[in-house]
């Protein structure tokens, strides 16, 4: 049989499969399942007679069904932990403080001390004492894959290399409140007391609990405020690296010293603590650089790995816990030993993170919240006095401890406040301090209480004292010194271009060329990727912003190069952070002439005004060009195209008539000024208007006066219509709402065949529109009492 022939067969087979009538089907499914019921009831009427032997002793007990109400228990109490920690923690983000903040609130809320407080039964019924042994098994589970990530984020670079001065920082802001808080156990252990009765681990754990400083949530405000490269982010940056490295060493010697029976077992502990280390230096680092390695050349994280990475952290955690000091010392060195900076450790980063931030960590949270327990300070002044007392000595010592050594080694007394201020964070960190001697029975439940008011008050008071001393315009102004600056006497017309995608970018690109005219001006066009904060609300992501913006701006190479072959200047920025505020954050810095967008309708909605589009209008010190694109195929203007701009005299609409004649002046395109002809005046103007556009530029432009008779709106919708380009200015009203555009712009934006350019212009009175506008017509932009139905059809058009 040739081949033609046997594929014809097999065609002819195929095409005969599933072409059973579905009465067939329906009556061979039917058969089969009642054959299926007779079976089985014959099966189970035959069992019934048979007996069974004796189970044997333990082979079953009623521990499954215990087990069974605990597991469903603990998941409802998981669920309400995550939403409750999201709720508060997006709202403390609406009043700019780090989401840590929030999610350390949302577990003290549902501990005794609020929900226990005011609705003591759904405590109980939530996190029952079956469930709590459940609950600490994960979040101490979170807890070590959590210190596992902040080891991969050290950056040793931030310490080599970096003089003494940042060192000296550290090392005060650790010794100063450490000796004060020691200090103060003088008093505090002989009136509240330890489980362990023991002085020594009891003050050398309450001089460590004053000297932490939250690294990851410091970097995390200095990379939102983008401060991360300037010379106050490098310094306190160093200094809290140093001190994050520093602070771990004593933690664990205080953990030590609190495990051990006596000083040889303190000093065995010690140097198989100094053993292990080596260990992990010298054995483990090159094994995990050669998995790195093998990873590149595989090109994905394997399963296989991920399981060798996971074991590790795990089998670090034990050997520290074995050595005598805490599980999360091993699962922190095995992520400081890890090869940074490699797309390995990126890639194992994207699979660990969220689930470890999103669902252990708020259990952390949630447990810590329900050891704190404000009642047992209760009314009583006294102890209110020692926790006034403790705050007071954890701010002095770290603030003004670090202020004061920031100051003698050089800086300036405003950007020593600030290193202070950032030093004094204490967060997520200061937690898990507090847990481990709570654990070890070293402090007692009402210090805890005190020293967790201490990390919240401490963390959520940065923020708004950062803001104190350097102010938003303070910041962007050093910013701004600190940055590139432009040689004095070159004149540039400068276009900022946000960009979101390579095929924005190239359109947005395109169309800045055309409005950059070849006159006595130098075209700079600054494209920016705004890059968008990686890692959870919990870590600072600072190398994680660093390759992201690193990717970003490898992106932006084919940009370059067309800015650069076009002959105008490219200057690439990729900046972590929002889009809104980066852009505006930009424009304050580099001054540009008009910031170009794209709009992109969103996922949710339709409004122009809405995310960064509506942010960069209302905010940006600049004029500011929306593009809307429905066609996605760009403007594509070509010698003889026509473009509208609908005036009326406007602030805005002149801005858009500028913009217009360059790009039919680049193009050979020709303008039509659109405007109502309410009398002879009206008519007139408008014809000046395009005379004097032509006579300025050379630009073919034509007045297409409206009638005011019949239906005016339909009239200047179509004009507008049979353009190849609209661009609108928007309504004088925006000076006093700048919620619309205005009804007829954003419905012509959002539905226009042909693309719009929305322009608003910088810098409009509070008067609207030309005084003499107003004197010789009705202003299309305000309403009339008297207005005719024509006269609120135009009104619609423009306003």
């Amino acid at each position: 049989m040739t081949g033609d022939a046997r594929q014809g067969e097999e065609h002819r087979a195929g095409e005969g499969f599933g072409s059973t009538s579905r009465k067939k089907v329906a009556l061979l499914y039917g058969g089969l399942l009642a054959a299926a019921l007779i079976l089985l009831d014959l099966v189970i009427m035959a069992g019934r007679h048979l007996h069974a032997p004796k189970a044997e002793k333990g082979a079953t007990t009623g521990s499954a069904v215990a087990s069974e109400k605990i597991f469903w228990k603990l998941l409802l109490a998981a669920l309400v932990v995550i939403i409750v920690s999201r709720a508060v923690g997006a709202l403390f983000r609406r009043i700019n403080q780090p989401q840590v903040v929030g999610e350390i609130a949302a577990g003290i809320l549902l501990g005794p001390s609020v929900l226990g407080a005011a609705w003591p039964q759904a405590t109980s019924y939530l996190f029952s004492p079956k469930v709590l042994p459940f609950l600490d098994v994960l979040a101490n589970v979170g807890l070590i894959f959590f210190m596992f990530l902040i080891g991969l984020e050290l950056d040793m670079r931030l310490i080599r290399g970096r003089g003494h001065a940042a060192a000296l920082v550290s090392h005060v802001s650790i010794v100063f409140p450490f000796v004060l808080g020691v200090g103060s156990a003088l008093v505090l252990f002989s009136q509240l007391g330890s489980a362990t009765g023991k002085f020594t681990p009891f003050a050398l754990f309450l001089g460590a609990s004053m000297s932490i400083t939250a690294f990851p949530v410091l970097a995390r405000i200095l990379t939102e405020r983008g401060l991360y490269k300037t010379r106050l982010g490098a310094v306190t940056l160093t200094c809290a690296a140093v001190d994050d490295v520093t602070a771990w060493c004593i933690l664990a010697v205080v953990v030590t010293v609190a495990r051990a029976s006596g000083l040889s077992a303190a000093l065995l502990t010690i140097g198989l603590s100094i053993i292990f280390i080596a260990f992990m230096i010298f054995v483990v680092r090159p094994l995990m650089a050669r998995l790195a390695t093998h990873h590149e050349e595989q090109g994905h994280l394997s399963g296989a790995a991920l399981a060798v990475v996971f074991s590790s952290v795990l089998l670090s955690a034990i050997a520290t816990d074995r050595i005598g000091i805490h599980a999360i010392f091993g699962a922190f060195l095995f992520g400081a030993v890890m090869p940074q900076r490699s797309e390995f450790i990126r890639e194992l980063v994207g699979k660990l993170e969220d689930f470890v931030a999103v669902f252990l960590l708020p259990l952390f949270f949630a447990y810590t919240g329900l050891r704190t327990n404000f009642g047992l300070i209760g009314g009583d002044p006294k102890l209110w006095m020692f926790c006034g007392v403790v705050l007071f000595i954890a701010v002095l010592g770290k603030w003004g401890g670090s202020t004061a050594a920031a100051k003698a080694v050089g800086l300036e007394w405003r950007e020593s406040l600030a290193v202070g201020i950032l030093m004094n964070t204490r967060g997520l960190t200061e937690l898990i301090i507090l847990n481990i001697g709570l654990d070890l029975g070293v402090i007692p439940p009402t210090l805890f209480a005190m020293l967790v008011i201490m990390a919240v008050v401490t963390t959520f008071m940065t923020t708004p004292l950062l803001s104190l001393v350097y102010p938003r315009r303070e910041l962007d102004r050093m910013v701004a010194e600190e940055s590139d600056e432009e040689e004095e006497g070159q004149r540039k017309w400068r276009v900022l271009i946000p960009i979101a995608s390579a095929a924005e970018g190239h359109e947005l690109v395109h169309t800045a060329l055309r409005l950059a005219r070849d006159h006595e001006e130098d075209t700079e066009l600054i494209l920016l990727r705004p890059v968008r904060l990686p890692g959870s609300a919990y870590r600072s992501g600072h190398l994680g912003t660093e390759a992201a913006v690193a990717k970003a701006t490898d992106a932006l190479r084919p940009l370059v190069q067309m800015v650069e072959g076009a002959g105008a200047t490219a200057v690439p920025l990729a900046i972590a952070g929002s889009p809104g505020d980066t852009v505006e954050r930009v424009v304050e810095e580099r001054e540009p002439n008009l910031v170009l967008m794209f709009w992109r309708r969103a996922p949710f909605g339709r409004r122009l005004l809405g995310g960064t589009v509506g942010h960069v209008l209302r905010h940006a010190d600049s004029d500011v060009a929306v593009l809307i694109d429905p066609t996605h195929q760009g403007l594509g203007l070509k010698r003889g195209a026509e473009i509208a701009v609908p005036f009326g005299g406007g602030f805005h609409e002149e801005a858009a008539v500028d913009l217009a004649l360059r790009l039919a002046e680049a193009s050979g395109a020709t303008l039509k000024l659109v405007g109502r002809a309410d009398g002879d005046d009206s008519a007139h103007e408008l014809g000046e208007r395009a005379a004097q556009a032509y006579e300025d530029t050379g630009v073919w432009t034509v007045a297409a006066p409206v009638d005011g008779d019949g239906d005016v709106t339909g009239k200047l919708v179509e004009e507008a219509k049979e353009a190849d380009l609209v661009v609108l200015g928007v309504s004088d009203k925006w000076v006093k709402d700048q919620n619309s555009l205005g009804d007829l712009r954003e419905s012509m934006a959002a539905r226009a065949s042909a693309p719009v350019l929305v322009v608003r212009r910088q810098g409009q009175p509070g008067q609207r529109g030309p005084s003499r506008w107003l004197r010789r017509q009705r202003e299309w932009l305000d309403e009339e009492p008297e207005a005719t139905a024509a006269d609120e059809a135009v009104e619609a058009l423009t306003g």
